[in-house]
């Protein structure tokens, strides 16, 4: 895994889509979401999740999502406020339309506007969609990992 952060004293990277994305969408932000699954209620409940909702604005229908999490708790030597992006998904019909984009650039917008000082966000090492999508907002990698899943369909029974 890859992980990538965007510094928010940088400047703002504009997409030339976002103008007309905006004109056809509206952003839904729920900042005290309800966690949407098991794992992340395990892993980040406790951290203020945030919910954005980009939606359709003559239908509503949801094009992507992300959510965020204050990672204020983790304090790093550097004494940055960082906010952790997660659960970034681009309804399938509607990838390469810049809509993932316009979110992750609202999300850092929002960042900005809470004090935060930089946004992180961890991806698989070989995601290429994911990792040029993250690079062209203004993500830098600042580390990797090794990441150890089970196989799908396995689980660990405790006896």
């Amino acid at each position: 895994t890859v992980l990538l952060e965007a510094d928010l004293s940088a400047p703002d990277r504009r997409d030339p889509r976002g103008v007309m994305i905006r004109r056809q969408t509206r952003l839904d932000v729920d900042e005290d979401a309800l966690p949407s699954t098991w794992w992340e209620a395990l892993a980040v409940g406790e951290f203020r999740p945030t919910t954005y909702r980009l939606l359709s604005r003559p239908d509503e229908a949801e094009l992507a999502r992300a959510t965020t999490w204050d990672m204020g708790w983790f304090g790093r030597a550097d004494g940055v406020h960082r906010v952790g992006l997660s659960a970034l998904e681009v309804h399938p019909e509607h990838r390469r339309k810049g809509y993932g984009r316009f979110l992750v650039q609202e999300v850092l917008r929002y960042a900005r506007a809470e004090a935060a000082g930089a946004v992180a966000v961890q991806t698989g090492a070989t995601n290429a969609p994911a990792l040029a999508l993250y690079q062209a907002a203004g993500f830098e990698p600042v580390e990797t990992a090794v990441l150890y899943r089970l196989p799908a369909g396995v689980r660990a029974d405790a006896s």
